[in-house]
């Protein structure tokens, strides 16, 4: 059975790991700016990795409430 705390703990999550994504938002989130500014080789591509990666970093640190 699922005790209600281990179930908690997949909701919530410590202040290093929203600083990590953090940290992989801003990451990916500029390197998205980056290939679409500079449309070399293969850039849609890696754009829209960059950009779906930001993109859920951004919703679990918006949305997923931190420990207390």
């Amino acid at each position: 059975m699922i005790d209600i705390n281990n179930f908690e703990e997949l909701f919530y999550y410590s202040h290093t790991k929203a600083l990590f994504l953090l940290i992989i938002f801003i990451i990916f989130g500029r390197s998205f700016i980056i290939n679409l500014k500079n449309k070399e080789n293969d850039w849609k591509r890696k754009a829209w990795v960059n950009g779906i990666v930001s993109s859920i970093s951004f919703i679990v640190l918006v949305f997923m409430p931190l420990d207390k």
